[in-house]
């Protein structure tokens, strides 16, 4: 849980200076303001209720008020939304950035190493990438292993790696998060496989 940093107690200016005149002079015209919102109710506690006669009050109050009370009113409902958009900004573009900076590091990372466990009578195998564990059948990996030593290249297996997994096992491409035939999780299955796995004649 974050910790919040504590306010900086105000500035208390001399009862008799100028800027403490000044002062009271301002807060006079902010009396009517804190008697609109005297009676307000705590947010999210019935909100159809509370607002509905939060705006009775509103309306009542304004009703009583001349021409400077209304425009002041306004102004200061204009400020309190804009500070509420500026808010709701601020939390999307944190929210945006924090899922982003964990798409990056996972791309970087974790697609790009892989670990295998076999079964000890070699009836299924574990390929273990991006934080998934994709089981195969023994079949299953020697199909894997014959596309991977059919293609003439590194992009041609992925291409052929996606399709095959598109068109029997799209729980890998969702549970390993590959996007498509280029993604950087392919060609790491297609090294370790060219390299560790040969087809048998």
């Amino acid at each position: 849980m974050a910790l919040k940093k504590k306010a900086k107690p105000p500035v208390k200016k001399p009862a008799g200076s100028r800027t403490a005149r000044k002062a009271e002079g301002t807060n006079k015209g902010a009396g009517k303001s804190s008697a609109v919102k005297g009676k307000q109710v705590p947010a999210k506690k019935s909100q159809t209720a509370g607002i509905k006669t939060l705006l009775q009050q509103l309306m009542k109050i304004s009703g009583e008020l001349d021409e400077k009370g209304i425009t002041f009113l306004i102004q200061q409902a204009r400020v309190l939304e804009h500070n509420l958009q500026v808010e709701r900004i601020g939390r999307d573009r944190k929210k945006t950035k924090i899922v982003d900076q964990i798409r990056q590091k996972s791309t970087r990372s974790n697609k790009n190493t892989i670990d295998v466990k076999e079964a000890d009578d070699g009836s299924y195998y574990i390929l273990i990438i991006n934080e998934a564990r994709n089981f195969f059948t023994l079949e299953e990996m020697r199909k894997l292993v014959s596309i991977c030593h059919g293609a003439s290249d590194e992009q041609d297996a992925c291409r052929r790696l996606y399709n095959w997994y598109a068109l029997h096992r799209k729980d890998v491409l969702i549970d390993t998060d590959i996007s498509g035939a280029a993604d950087p999780a392919l060609s790491t299955i297609y090294t370790f496989i060219i390299n560790r796995y040969k087809l048998k004649e």
